[in-house]
């Protein structure tokens, strides 16, 4: 369901086109319009980075066939996937404001600290989209999805089910991730060359003849990629979008692809080629989503930790006196942490057992 309109308020200056005015969409390939703040909730788009990049947005798509939990329903599955946080944490960037989930489809967008005006610099400019597509890479996105007036699935729309996260405005560098290939590999490394996955399947099959074949020119990528697709049943991208994808991977050589016989931070050989039955499959599975979870667990621990005593060592060394407060933003955690993990008296810390 729809998130509380409270939450809007937060992020007005950032939605509104002018005061008082959102501009909207009552379908994704109707034309906007522009609507008084109040009526937003009854449209299930609502444009953004509209005159400005204000949001960094990124539209992810769920393939068919993924592996659903004991008594859970296909749609708690798919949002179980959609508001999962852990991937954030993996790749250790701020938490975007909201996730939006509709069909077999999700939206996440991170407000910026300094929004870019329309037409940025070209130097802002490249560094905005590659930030982006390496996000978008890395969380299963679709890189093709433009950036300037997104129409993104509206939070406050009733039939969308949403989620918001404990966040702030971030800056652009916040959100650069290194490498690409996704957090997510274990749900989504398998890419059909469908509806609505045509781009990221073809980028992933044109990258990795790209590494298979160093140096490979321009028009030997783009010949790849429409014999690529002629070998699909879903009809072949345009030759435009084709030729974006070539440029992308021709500009972004330091992009790197995922072995086959590994994958995930954990290094697991891949389940492909087994042979197991179904039911066998389906148990390997859960087994390593739930030792990847105490993995990631594990992980995001050791850096909160690690993250507590730099800040510990760099307040002490400035002689400055500390305070829970101070130690939570110095080190970016919670409050809540700070004193899960440590005591702060007369300005002396000690570890908690």
């Amino acid at each position: 369901m729809g998130l509380d309109v409270k939450y809007f308020e937060r992020w007005r200056r950032l939605f509104e086109v002018r005061t008082g005015t959102v501009k909207v969409k009552a379908r994704k390939s109707y034309p906007a319009e522009f609507v008084p703040t109040d009526q937003m909730v009854e449209y299930p788009y609502i444009v953004i980075n509209s005159g400005r990049l204000n949001w960094v947005h990124i539209d992810v798509d769920l393939p068919p066939g993924l592996p659903v939990v004991d008594g859970e329903t296909s749609q708690l599955m798919l949002q179980r996937i959609a508001f999962d946080p852990a991937p954030y944490d993996e790749l250790n960037i701020p938490y975007p404001a909201f996730s939006v989930l509709s069909r077999r489809s999700f939206h996440l967008a991170w407000p910026l600290l300094r929004s870019l005006p329309g037409e940025p610099t070209l130097r802002a400019w490249n560094f905005y989209r590659d930030t982006r597509l390496k996000l978008a890479l890395a969380l299963g996105g679709d890189f093709a999805c433009p950036s300037n007036s997104v129409s993104m699935k509206n939070p406050f729309y009733d039939e969308h089910f949403a989620a918001t996260y404990p966040t702030a405005p971030c800056r652009l560098a916040d959100l650069l991730v290194d490498g690409i290939l996704p957090t997510r590999a274990a749900v989504l490394e398998e890419i059909a060359y469908e509806t609505g996955q045509r781009n990221l399947a073809t980028f992933r099959a044109a990258l990795e003849y790209s590494s298979a074949h160093p140096g490979s020119s321009y028009e030997r990528l783009l010949d790849f990629i429409e014999s690529f697709q002629a070998n699909q049943t879903d009809p072949p991208l345009p030759r435009t979008e084709n030729q974006g994808i070539v440029a992308s991977i021709l500009n972004n050589r330091h992009y790197r692809v995922r072995a086959h016989r590994n994958y995930g931070a954990m290094n697991l050989p891949t389940l492909r080629g087994t042979g197991l039955p179904p039911e066998q499959m389906l148990a390997a599975i859960r087994e390593r989503q739930a030792d990847g979870a105490k993995f990631s667990c594990a992980r995001r621990v050791s850096r909160k930790k690690a993250a507590l005593q730099n800040a510990i060592t760099a307040m002490e060394n400035e002689g400055k006196r500390i305070t829970g407060d101070e130690l939570a933003a110095r080190a970016k955690v919670s409050i809540a942490y700070v004193r899960k993990s440590v005591r702060v008296s007369d300005g002396v810390v000690s570890w908690k057992e």
